[in-house]
């Protein structure tokens, strides 16, 4: 027997539980989706987002060199990202944001992988790396 994989396994708990109610059951499974396209590489990755918004930058050479600018821009957006004034189709598709009532999911749920991302990245840049 193949362990069927992380998501069937939890689907699958879920489907024998009765706990909690229909629309959070509802966002429990789109959230399992996101992390599974994201998985996939049908949604990017916050970190090749990253990497696209650099390269497309005017102000990057394709050199390997992020300059300031770059940087100040880039940093500029992850800030709007955050405070949730700017939501990029690319990493948040609208068919991934709705709940059953069809409101867009809750920042926390959305916002879950960049502040991941976010300590990891940190982390390791106070010389610590992820256990």
């Amino acid at each position: 027997d193949s362990f069927p994989g992380l998501i069937p396994l939890i689907q699958s708990y879920l489907s024998l539980t009765e706990h909690g109610d229909v629309d959070t059951m509802f966002s429990v499974c789109q959230y399992l989706d996101f992390i599974s396209k994201k998985a996939s590489g049908e949604i990017v990755t916050t970190a090749q987002w990253m990497r696209e918004r650099v390269m497309a930058h005017p102000g990057y050479h394709q050199d390997s060199v992020v300059s300031e600018s770059v940087s100040h821009d880039l940093m500029n957006e992850i800030l709007q990202i955050s405070e949730e004034n700017h939501r990029p189709e690319k990493l948040f598709p609208a068919h991934s944001r709705k709940s059953r009532s069809g409101s867009v999911l809750s920042y926390a749920t959305l916002s879950a992988e960049e502040r991941f991302s976010y300590t990891i990245n940190r982390r390791r840049s106070n010389g610590i790396e992820p256990k």
